[in-house]
């Protein structure tokens, strides 16, 4: 195998005349070699962004002794030109005339077409409903048939047993006749009326009854039976005063569920009943004083009245029959500022 030859060694004096000369050392010739056979990624060249140059801002200043005119467009200026201003036209007001009101005059109000506020069953609030005339009874005496409930019943055994049966009014040549069923219901009334009556002429005829349906029969039914029974007493006893005897309150109504909605139903067959009954010349009987709210007033079965409450459901009717009797224009009582005691006896 054939020797290789030594490589020679140059001396510094050589690679210092080889760079005289302009001859590059070994490994700068490398590197040029190595570009030439790989030439590097050229990238293009990198242009510095362009900034656009704002116009400068002119600082505002206001001449405080001249002022601001707000800037107008070229499209909106006309030539100048000569108008007669005219001033605004004012009207003058007539002066008020001051509200003087002679104290020794009445005020008079000028009647305005406006109706009543109505309540949400139908009937005018704190006005008596418009009526007919009512029947007028004669000076003679006066028959007065009662008819109703067991609360009728109790309230005939109340008065046998305390002022009497005729209440003292039977000194007013007034005389009652009672006729109390147990458990009446509106469609029985009629007759039990007409077994009271038979065939005598009666000048008042007082209803009571209604609180033995309530529960037990639809609103809207309950009302068209007792308006049913109302026309056929005013047909067939047309020369008698028909008065009707609102229902009293429960502390508990028979097949009650809920309380309040009966107690509801009530005050709404009320409204509707009396306000019927005046516009077709009867009247009516409230009991503002008997309440819920007063137990002592009713029984331990919580359905009718105690010898207090009967006291007070007796003053009342004697009350109502008194006024009836000696006053053609009475069609309501009591009044809201009627109350008083016991007629002498």
């Amino acid at each position: 195998m054939p020797k290789a030859k030594p490589r020679s060694r140059k001396t510094r004096s050589e690679l210092r005349e080889n760079n005289q000369q302009g001859v590059q050392p070994l490994h700068q010739q490398v590197l040029q070699r190595r570009a030439r056979q790989s030439p590097p990624d050229v990238q293009p060249p990198v242009q510095p962004p362009v900034i656009e140059q704002q116009p400068a801002v002119q600082p505002f200043f206001v001449d405080i002794q001249q002022p601001v005119q707000p800037p107008v467009s070229q499209s909106l200026v006309h030539q100048p030109t000569s108008v007669n201003f005219q001033p605004p036209v004012i009207v003058q007001q007539p002066a008020v005339q001051p509200f003087l009101v002679d104290v020794q005059q009445p005020v008079q109000h000028q009647l305005l077409n406006v109706q009543p506020p109505m309540h949400q069953h139908g009937q005018p609030q704190h006005e008596q409903p418009q009526s007919v005339e009512r029947r007028q009874l004669s000076d003679g005496p006066l028959q007065v048939y009662i008819v109703g409930s067991s609360i009728i019943k109790y309230a005939e055994q109340h008065a046998k047993n305390t002022v009497g049966q005729h209440l003292g009014l039977n000194r007013y040549k007034i005389f009652l006749n009672w006729k109390g069923v147990s458990s009446l219901k509106v469609e029985n009334a009629l007759s039990a009326i007409e077994e009271l009556v038979q065939h005598n002429s009666p000048d008042i005829i007082v209803i009571h009854c209604g609180g033995n349906n309530v529960g037990s029969t639809p609103l809207g039914q309950l009302m068209f039976s007792l308006r049913s029974l109302l026309n056929e007493l005013f047909q067939k006893y047309s020369f008698a005063l028909i008065v009707f005897s609102q229902i009293l309150p429960r502390l508990k109504w028979r097949y009650e569920r809920n309380h309040n909605s009966l107690e509801l139903a009530r005050k709404r067959i009320n409204n509707s009943i009396s306000t019927k009954i005046v516009k077709k010349g009867g009247a009516l009987i409230k009991y503002p004083e008997i309440v819920e709210e007063s137990q002592a007033l009713f029984r331990r079965d919580q359905v009718h009245l105690s010898s207090l409450g009967n006291d007070i459901f007796l003053h009342t009717l004697q009350g109502a029959l008194y006024k009836f009797c000696h006053n053609n224009d009475v069609v309501s009582f009591p009044d809201v500022s009627e109350v008083g005691p016991w007629l002498a006896m």
